[in-house]
């Protein structure tokens, strides 16, 4: 497989593809007139077409784009797009990249490969980020996605009714090369704020400064969370409001930082990956990451367990109180004193945290580890071949199959489930089998098949399937148990036939 520029050499091809879609709409294609493209002269006018648009967008309501087609041979197999910006709309529905595959050319990984292809090209264009979206009904287009390292974001409605899932990936590119050192702008400080008690009007005065920020950086993709001590409800803390803010890349100041400072804030740090702004008064600070950056994703854990957690929140409350007691020349020696109390907080989290996400092709090595696990669990025969087969289906959605896996707060996987679509003749539906589901040993007892099960309930809702279906063992009682807390046991008895020509 390759991509290539539209070409007039593939119309034959084409034309045949055009036949096996039967009229659907194929996205990432840029058709406007299908019954046009039947005529060679029609097609080459097209494709003069695609070509310009590279430079010059197809009407007022565009946008310019590169059309890449993938190939085999002679054979066209399919369109992606890359939309170079985006406008209202494509902000709401469309995102920076569609795709399609000719139905007779599915299921051999060509969307997956061409994406790749694809967010190489952006980040040559200097994009730092593209955005995805898929009906919510077609898992093969978001597992796609998910391989290819898309963050899921929101979910919109289109004005047709149907939901569309809203993903992010990141290129790699940045506008320059990040600073190297830490810059204190009018150096150290000391801590002259003490202690206060809990104060309801916090939450008041964060979202003062989130609509503040949302209008400064408005049309960029940002996200803005509460984070430090006063969004955590009956917690003392200083009285300065703490602000989270990611951007698509934090080299390129004058996109954010300069409407930030335009909206009345100060710089105070640039260090790598991050930028703190604050008001002249010192109340507020606003510290700006990129999307993705792993210390955000740390102020949210922290932030959520306090949250949560009685003891911990008391913990911390006393720590702070007890090095208030003392004198701090510098406000950073001050928040380094706090920090080992913290990593022990968040390590607890850490150790209570199970997320679970769709099987992304960076799980393969966890994944056949986990699943020969499974195997062993079962007591089947050691066999490397039937591992790396099913990783391959369950990876590629071959033969109707998807991957689901559990992670920790740091990523390491902590259990699977593997779904499979049926057909349900007798109610004309569709369900979900659930083949494997499976728990690593050491993290047992952390409720991680539940939300593994509650995740397929989920996907099943999402595609509209009618029911999740799996079997065990009339024995496994452990296993029964949870599955008894969230489905319902049937009386049907399962029967295998071998296969016979008799």
């Amino acid at each position: 497989m390759e991509l290539v520029a539209p070409s007039p050499e593939y119309f034959p091809s084409f034309r045949r593809a055009l036949q096996e879609w039967g009229g659907a709409h194929q996205d990432g294609a840029g058709i406007r007139d299908a019954a046009a493209l039947q005529a060679r002269a029609g097609f080459e006018h097209w494709v003069e077409q695609l070509l310009a648009e590279e430079t010059v967008p197809a009407s007022p309501g565009h946008v310019t784009c590169t059309y890449r087609w993938i190939v085999e041979g002679d054979e066209y197999l399919g369109s992606i797009a890359l939309r170079h910006e985006l406008n209202d709309f494509l902000r709401s529905y469309g995102g920076h990249v569609g795709y399609g595959v000719r139905p007779s050319a599915r299921g051999r990984g060509l969307a997956s490969a061409a994406l790749a292809q694809v967010v190489a090209l952006a980040a040559e264009r200097g994009l730092p980020e593209v955005m995805l979206t898929c009906d919510a009904t077609n898992p093969a287009s978001r597992r796609v996605i998910e391989h290819a390292g898309g963050r899921y974001e929101r979910s919109v409605v289109d004005p047709d009714g149907h939901t569309l899932l809203h993903h992010w990936i990141r290129t790699g590119s940045h506008a320059q090369t990040d600073v190297s050192a830490v810059d204190i702008v009018g150096g150290p400080e000391p801590l002259t704020v003490g202690l206060h008690d809990h104060d309801p009007a916090w939450s008041a005065r964060y979202a003062e400064h989130r609509a503040r920020i949302a209008a400064a950086l408005s049309g960029q993709h940002v996200t803005i969370e509460h984070i430090g001590s006063t969004s955590v409800p009956g917690l003392a803390a200083k009285p300065i409001v703490d602000v989270a803010v990611a951007v698509p890349d934090v080299t390129d100041e004058s996109a954010y930082l300069a409407p930030l400072l335009d909206a009345g804030y100060e710089l105070r740090v640039r260090e790598p990956g991050h930028r703190l702004v604050r008001t002249p008064g010192r109340d507020a600070h606003v510290h700006v990451y990129e999307h993705g950056a792993p210390e955000l994703d740390d102020y949210l854990l922290l932030r959520d367990q306090l949250r949560r957690d009685d003891a911990d929140r008391q913990r911390y409350e006393d720590t702070k109180r007890a090095l208030m007691e003392q004198s701090w020349e510098d406000t950073n020696a001050y928040a380094d004193a706090k920090s080992a109390v913290i990593a022990d907080i968040k390590a607890r989290a850490r150790s209570r945290t199970v997320h679970i996400r769709p099987v992304r092709s960076t799980d393969a090595d966890a994944w056949q580890a986990l699943y020969a696990g499974y195997r062993a669990f079962y007591r089947l025969p050691e066999d490397a071949e039937a591992v790396r087969t099913t990783w391959h289906w369950v990876s590629t959605g071959a033969h109707g199959l998807s991957g689901l896996v559990a992670e920790d707060a740091d990523g390491h996987l902590l259990g699977l489930a593997d779904l499979r679509r049926f057909a349900r003749p007798s109610s004309a539906t569709t369900g979900l089998y659930l083949d494997d589901l499976f728990t690593a040993p050491d993290a047992r007892g952390r409720g991680v098949a539940t939300a593994l099960l509650h995740a397929a309930a989920a996907t099943a809702a999402a595609e509209g399937a009618s029911v999740v279906r799996w079997i065990t063992a009339e024995d496994n009682a452990t296993a029964r148990a949870v599955y008894d807390r969230v489905a319902e046991a049937t009386p049907w008895v399962t029967y295998d036939m071998r296969p016979s020509a008799d």
